[in-house]
C-alpha cells in the first residue's frame, strides 16, 4: 500500500514538490519500515545457524525502526510548518 501511495503521489501533477507534501514523509517512513521488516523476517530462517548474523540483523532491525518511527514523529511535528512552505 505504501508503494501504491507513492506511485499516486508522483503521478499527481498537483504536488509540484514532493519533498514539501507531509503524506510523502509518512508514506515513505511506512515503506522504509515494512521493506526492512519483510527482509528481517525473510532472512531470519537463513540466518538461523549463525548467531552473529542473526545479532547482525537484530540491529539493522533496530535502527531501521528507529529510522522510521523518527521520520514518521518528525513528519507529525513539523506537519503545520510544512504546510506554510
Amino acid at each position: 500500500m505504501s508503494a501504491y501511495a507513492l506511485y499516486r503521489m508522483f503521478i499527481n501533477e498537483e504536488i509540484t514538490n514532493v519533498v514539501t507534501y507531509p503524506h510523502f514523509w509518512f508514506t515513505t517512513s511506512l515503506f522504509v519500515l515494512y521493506v526492512g521488516t519483510f527482509f528481517f523476517w525473510a532472512l531470519l530462517p537463513v540466518l538461523s545457524k549463525d548467531q552473529a548474523a542473526i545479532n547482525l540483523a537484530q540491529c539493522i532491525q533496530i535502527y531501521i525502526n528507529i529510522a522510521a518511527y523518527l521520520g514518521i514523529g518528525f513528519t507529525m511535528l513539523l506537519y503545520t510548518k510544512m504546510q506554510k512552505l
